[in-house]
């Protein structure tokens, strides 16, 4: 006889459903409920409290939530431990009255706990210098799994902050899987974006998206900053503003540019990470870079001001793009230099004032982007000049050096005093290459007939 096994299960499908996560059948769309022309006056609220949302669901966590708000005093808000939600959109118009006037008007929003966003947008505007504070409790994580956008539209937009704000509590952390998108549309370098976090991961790139040609800035006081490129075009007036000595590490699988100044004279160092394959173009109209290492991808650097530590070539290629950057001092001990067609037509030079060291084994790579030398035969360019060499072979530079990413001519290496130069040839014809073989063996042949 079969036996009946239901009320067997019974009690154990029971214990899974109690363990399921209570998370929404379908994600809704959610609104937090304002006052008359969008007027939020609740100043103190738990984004899991499902009274303050419209329409009415049973549980927040796990929909698209909108907060579209005009706020006259100062709101702070919390999210706790474990929430997730769809896509978030803030949009903020901060109308508090001046601080000499007795407003207070910053927006908190104080995250207790790990939290997880699909995409995470906000927007602000200030009349009154107002800003943003997204505060991140110690040991805990936010993480957005798609892009964070940011942006302030108003000419006393505050800073948009990832900061403590001084409460050692909050110094977690920030990871977001794909790009960070700063729009900047105000006229003032108050106008950023300030991430002070225990550390700064993003798999994407960091783009600063200057509309109007007006100022973007980004404020850094991260203990540990991890991107997957810097953006910023040519054309917009991007500063980098750093609150503490900082290093950064770039992790590229695409490559990305960014113009702009170094607005500090705490030291910044820059390290591609031996996972990155693409490449980073940084032209500073001001500041400078102190450390540079290269583990992998390719770094290319314009700079008004001379390097103050040391660039270490450990894998990957470095260039340059402009014949004023000058890097204090170098070291290889693999990967190789960059040159393409722009180098080597507009004399890019790289200059080490001090000395340039050779502590690898093996030959460096010279790398020219796919030259075609064909037009390039007979011709000499100037790649590298020295304050001082160590560990090189002055008398045959062929042995130190090798190029690569090069078709239609061969590449000779020669010093100079202290400068490196190429020299395109013609390679030879494959009649000429056998005639030299055919040659060489009669000499063999010849030398043992004497013999």
């Amino acid at each position: 006889m079969k036996k009946n096994t239901s009320t067997k299960l019974a009690p154990f499908c029971a214990l899974l459903l109690s363990l399921a996560p209570a998370t929404p059948l379908s994600a809704e769309s959610l609104s937090l409920k304002t006052g008359e022309n969008k007027a939020l006056t609740d100043t103190d609220w738990n984004w899991s409290d499902a009274s303050k949302w419209t329409p009415t669901v049973s549980e927040v966590a796990g929909n698209d939530l909108t907060i579209d708000a005009v706020t006259t005093t100062q709101i702070t808000s919390t999210i706790s431990d474990g929430f997730t939600a769809g896509d978030v959109n803030i949009i903020l118009n901060q109308n508090a009255p001046s601080g000499s006037s007795g407003g207070h008007g910053h927006f908190f929003l104080n995250i207790d706990g790990n939290a997880t966003f699909d995409n995470f947008t906000w927007k602000t505007t200030s009349a009154q210098w107002w800003g943003s504070y997204i505060k991140i409790k110690t040991g805990s994580t936010l993480t957005i799994r798609n892009d964070l956008t940011l942006g302030n539209s108003a000419s006393k937009a505050y800073f948009i902050s990832f900061i403590p704000d001084n409460d050692i509590n909050y110094k977690g952390n920030l990871r977001i899987e794909g790009d960070i998108n700063y729009y900047a549309n105000g006229s003032n370098s108050s106008n950023a974006l300030w991430t002070g976090v225990n550390s700064l991961t993003v798999k994407g790139a960091v783009s600063m998206i200057n509309q109007n040609g007006d100022i973007g800035k980004w404020e850094i006081e991260n203990n540990n900053t991890t991107i997957g490129g810097l953006s910023g075009a040519d054309t917009s007036n991007n500063k980098i503003f750093l609150r503490k000595d900082t290093a950064i590490t770039f992790t590229n699988s695409g490559d990305y540019s960014w113009n702009g100044s170094i607005n500090s004279e705490k030291k910044f160092d820059i390290a591609m990470d031996d996972s990155a394959t693409g490449k980073q173009t940084i032209k500073l109209t001001d500041g400078a870079i102190n450390n540079l290492t290269l583990n992998g991808g390719k770094f290319v650097l314009a700079s008004a001001k001379a390097t103050t530590g040391m660039l270490s070539i450990n894998g990957g290629y470095f260039g340059v793009a402009d014949s004023t950057t000058v890097i204090n001092s170098a070291q290889w001990n693999s990967g190789g230099l960059l040159f393409d067609m722009a180098a080597l037509e507009n004399g890019y030079k790289i200059s080490v004032a001090g000395e340039f060291s050779k502590i690898g084994d093996g030959q460096i790579e010279i790398n020219f982007d796919g030259l075609d030398g064909t037009d390039y035969i007979g011709y000499t360019f100037d790649l590298i000049s020295a304050g001082s060499l160590a560990d090189f072979n002055t008398g045959d530079a062929d042995a130190d050096f090798t190029a690569v990413n090069l078709t239609n001519a061969l590449a000779k290496f020669a010093w100079n005093d202290k400068t490196l130069s190429v020299t395109f040839e013609q390679i030879p014809e494959p009649a000429t290459i056998a005639a030299l073989f055919g040659a060489a063996a009669l000499f063999f042949v010849f030398r043992r007939k004497r013999a």
